[in-house]
C-alpha cells in the first residue's frame, strides 16, 4: 500500500472540518473525528469518523462512520455504523485524493447532515424497507435460533389466512406456500431432510413497515391476530399447540405488496441447534425477526411479466428434443414462469455434446430429458416438468396433443415434423419449429397457429428456408457410428436459443395471429471466419454488411 502523500497528510492534519487523529487502528485504518453541525431536539449524532483506509490511494475509498447507536435510528447507516450515501468517487474517477476527501465531507454535510436535521430523510426507511428489516433480522440472529429463514412459495393472500408451513429443523428453514407450491419445492429446499408442521398466520398489510412501525412484542403481534382472524381460529392459533397438544413452533407473517415481514413467537418447543460440534437449546422468549425470501413463481421468474405469469403457470408445453438448441429453451420456458412441460427425446448425453449443453459432466450416459427435468426443477421449483425418453413416434401411439398449448420442435428432423403435421391434423394445436444452420450461422423459427400446417401434400419445407448455400461436406460425421452433427460453438447458438424463446413466448401470449417464418442471419465477417468460399441465398443477401440480422416474413407452406 502506497503511503499518504505529504500534500494529503498536511490537508488531513489542518482541515478544519477534522479533528485531531485518534489512535491508529489494527487494520491500518486512519480515524478523524468529524465536526457535525448543532441538530435539533430529537436528531442529535453522538459523533461521526472519517475512516481512511491504506489503500486510500491505489483501491479504495475514505468513509463516514456514525456510532452503533445510530443504526435502525438514521436512515442510511448499516450494520455496524457506516455511512451508505454517495461520497468519495473513488481512485479510479481521476480526482485527487485531496479532492476526494473533499467531496466526501462536502456531501456528508450537505446530502446527509442538513437533510437528516430538516426532516427530509425521515420517509427514507419506507424507500428502504426490505434492507432494514435484514438488518434487524441480522442483529437478532445468533447461532441458538431455531429458525432462520422463512420461504414464500405463492402471493399474498387477499385476506387473512391461518394454515400449517414446513419446518426443517436441519436447515432452521420454514417454508410456506400453496400446496402445490409446496409439492413442487419441498423434494429439492427439504430433501433428506426432516420436516415439521409449524402454523403461520399469513396477514396482508397495505404499506411496508419501518422501525418505528414493527411490532415489538408478543402482545402486539397477538393483538394483531386476534383483529384479523375470527374467534375460534385466533384461540387455536394463539394456543400454540399441535397434534397431542404438544407445542408447536407459530409464526406470523405480514405482507406488504413488495416486502414481507416474518415473526416468530414465543411458547414454540425447546428446540436444540447444532453448532459445530456441539448442539445449543434455544426456547424464544420473544418474537424473533425472520428474514423472508419470495419464491413464488412471480417473483423468481421475472419481475417484469407478472402480467404473464399467471397464465403461463396454466400453460402446458411439449418440447420435441432437448439438444443444444432444446435444453436451453426449456430453461428460458422455467425461468419466464411456464409451468408444465413435456421433454421427449430418446437420446442420452455423450462427451461430444457437453461443449453446447445445458447438462454437464456429471449427466453424461443419463437419458437426456431426464437428467434435464431434474437439474431444470431442482433449480428452479416453479414448474413441473414430464421427462419422456421416447422417440416421439412411440409417445403418439399412447398420447395425442388434446392436452398442450403449445408444440416446440427444436430437433430438425424431418421425421419427426411428419409425425407432428399428421398429429397436428387430428388434434389442431400451436407449433414452433426452430432449428439451425451449420455454425450456427443462421436460425430459423416457424411459428404456426393451431390450424396452419408446416407442410403441403408430404413436402417438407425447410430447405426453402436455409439462408446459406452450404456445401455437402459441411455435415461432419462421429468415428464409429453413423451420425451426422454441425459444427458450432456455444456462444453463437445462444442468439438462436434467445430468439427461438422469445418466439415461443410470443405464441404462448397469443401475440402471434398469423403463421410467421423468423430468421436470424449473421453477417460476411462471421461466415469468412467459420469457413471460406460460403454464399447466401438470393432472399438473405442484405444481411452480408451487418453482423446480423432478423426478419421476420409469411409463411406459406
Amino acid at each position: 500500500m502506497l503511503p499518504l502523500t505529504d500534500d494529503v497528510e498536511h490537508f488531513l492534519r489542518t482541515c478544519t472540518a477534522l479533528g485531531e487523529e485518534l489512535s491508529s487502528r489494527a487494520d491500518g485504518v486512519r480515524v478523524f473525528p468529524v465536526r457535525l453541525p448543532t441538530f435539533v431536539d430529537g436528531r442529535e449524532i453522538a459523533g461521526a469518523w472519517l475512516h481512511v483506509p491504506p489503500g486510500f490511494l491505489e483501491t479504495q475509498s475514505v468513509e463516514v462512520w456514525l456510532p452503533k447507536a445510530a443504526v435502525l435510528r438514521v436512515p442510511h447507516v448499516e450494520d455496524g455504523g457506516r455511512l451508505c450515501f454517495v461520497g468519495d468517487p473513488g481512485p479510479t474517477s481521476g480526482a485527487l485524493p485531496k479532492q476526494r476527501i473533499e467531496q466526501t465531507l462536502h456531501q456528508f454535510y450537505s446530502q446527509f447532515c442538513s437533510p437528516w436535521n430538516q426532516g427530509a430523510l425521515d420517509g427514507h426507511f419506507r424507500e428502504e424497507a426490505l434492507n432494514y428489516w435484514y438488518l434487524h433480522c441480522a442483529q437478532r440472529r445468533s447461532d441458538g435460533n431455531p429458525v432462520t429463514r422463512l420461504l414464500l412459495l405463492d402471493n399474498p393472500p387477499e385476506q387473512l389466512r391461518c394454515g400449517y408451513g414446513v419446518y426443517l429443523p436441519d436447515k432452521r428453514w420454514v417454508l410456506f406456500g400453496d400446496p402445490a407450491a409446496m409439492e413442487r419445492a419441498l423434494p429439492v429446499v427439504g430433501a433428506n431432510q426432516r420436516r415439521v408442521n409449524v402454523q403461520i398466520a399469513d396477514v396482508p398489510i397495505v404499506k411496508p413497515l419501518t422501525p418505528d412501525t414493527w411490532p415489538r412484542t408478543s402482545r402486539d403481534l397477538e393483538r394483531l391476530v386476534r383483529l384479523r382472524l375470527p374467534d375460534a381460529v385466533a384461540e387455536r392459533f394463539l394456543n400454540g399447540r399441535g397434534k397431542g397438544n404438544r407445542p408447536i413452533h407459530r409464526l406470523v407473517i405480514l405482507r406488504a405488496p413488495e416486502c414481507s415481514f416474518g415473526f416468530l413467537l414465543p411458547g414454540g418447543p425447546v428446540s436444540p441447534v447444532r453448532c459445530g460440534h456441539s448442539w445449543k437449546v434455544q426456547r424464544v422468549r420473544q418474537p424473533l425477526p425472520l428474514p423472508v425470501d419470495r419464491l413464488d413463481v412471480a417473483w423468481i421468474c421475472g419481475r417484469d411479466q407478472h402480467s404473464e405469469i399467471a397464465t403461463r403457470q396454466q400453460q402446458r408445453v411439449l418440447v420435441v428434443g432437448v439438444g443444444a438448441l432444446g435444453s436451453f429453451v426449456v430453461e428460458h420456458l422455467v425461468k419466464a414462469g411456464v409451468g408444465h412441460l413435456t421433454l421427449v427425446d430418446s437420446d442420452s448425453l455423450s462427451a461430444a455434446n457437453l461443449g453446447r449443453h445445458a447438462l454437464g459432466a456429471n449427466d453424461l450416459g443419463r437419458n437426456k430429458v431426464e437428467a434435464l427435468a431434474s437439474r431444470v426443477m431442482e433449480a428452479w421449483p416453479a414448474a413441473s416438468i414430464m421427462p419422456v425418453p421416447l422417440t416421439l413416434d412411440s409417445w403418439l401411439k399412447r398420447h395425442s396433443l388434446a392436452d398442450f398449448d403449445l408444440i416446440l420442435d427444436l430437433t430438425g428432423e424431418p421425421n419427426v415434423r411428419l409425425h407432428l403435421e399428421q398429429a397436428r391434423q387430428r388434434t389442431p394445436c400451436p407449433l414452433l419449429v426452430g432449428w439451425m444452420e451449420p455454425f450456427a450461422a443462421a436460425a430459423h423459427v416457424c411459428l404456426l397457429p393451431a390450424g396452419q400446417p408446416w407442410s403441403q401434400a408430404l413436402r417438407d419445407p425447410l430447405d426453402t428456408c436455409m439462408a446459406i448455400n452450404w456445401p455437402t461436406d459441411v455435415m461432419l460425421r462421429e468415428p464409429g457410428c453413423s451420425s451426422q452433427f454441425q459444427s458450432y460453438t456455444h456462444a453463437a447458438a445462444s442468439y438462436a436459443v434467445a430468439m427461438v424463446s422469445e418466439a415461443a413466448l410470443g405464441l404462448l401470449d397469443g401475440e402471434v395471429p398469423a403463421p410467421l417464418l423468423r430468421s436470424l442471419v449473421r453477417g460476411r465477417r462471421f461466415l469468412e471466419k467459420v469457413r471460406q468460399g460460403l454464399s447466401y441465398r438470393e432472399w438473405s443477401a442484405n444481411a452480408a454488411d451487418r453482423d446480423l440480422t432478423i426478419w421476420d416474413r409469411p409463411w406459406h407452406a
